[in-house]
């Protein structure tokens, strides 16, 4: 393990992830990320993302990332941190109505045009279980593209220590997303 896998410092991992990802780092100084004591509204759910504006964010006028779990650190840390922006850069400005990033935008659009019938099939099992323990109350479609399919694309480019999602991408996907990591890492 190198020094860096233990570093929990916020302003630091802010740094790292913006040399790394510099299309992530452009919105950087515009997200506040924070430690919280409350427990995350999903069971196992270590961080949570908040737009400019969003009621419930600990800051409104802000993005936000909400940090839970305490013993996130290093490179965990990092790839949580750089995920969790993928909502921002495939979203829509609330005030605007524009892409906050249209090139991966457009990359997420396509993105999630590629799912299979079996991966839409799981994904409306998860929907449906959704609904019963976490009280989603949103359309499956703004579900899909607000949630999970941030999830399909953060586990391969951002995967955690537990990469559960391994395996789970078509050709055409894996292809798409290499192509996203490629974008997000340009200047």
């Amino acid at each position: 393990m190198d020094v860096e896998d233990y570093i929990n410092d916020l302003d630091y991992m802010k740094r790292k992830v913006s040399e790394e990802y510099p299309k992530i780092g452009k919105f950087m100084k515009d997200t506040d990320i924070i430690w919280s004591d409350k427990a995350s509204n999903i069971p196992g759910g270590v961080l949570e993302f908040y737009p400019k504006g969003e009621s419930w964010s600990p800051n409104p006028s802000r993005h936000v990332i909400e940090l839970y779990d305490k013993n996130l650190a290093g490179g965990e840390l990092k790839k949580a941190i750089a995920g969790d922006m993928l909502h921002l850069l495939g979203d829509k400005d609330y005030e605007t109505g524009e892409p906050y990033d249209p090139e991966f935008y457009k990359l997420k659009t396509d993105f999630m045009k590629t799912f299979t019938p079996w991966q839409v099939d799981l994904d409306k099992k998860v929907y449906a279980a959704s609904k019963i323990k976490l009280n989603e109350t949103r359309s499956f479609e703004d579900w899909m593209w607000t949630t999970r399919g941030d999830a399909w694309i953060r586990s391969r480019l951002f995967p955690d220590r537990n990469d559960y999602w391994r395996g789970s991408h078509t050709i055409e996907q894996q292809l798409l997303l290499d192509k996203m990591k490629v974008y997000l890492k340009s200047q």
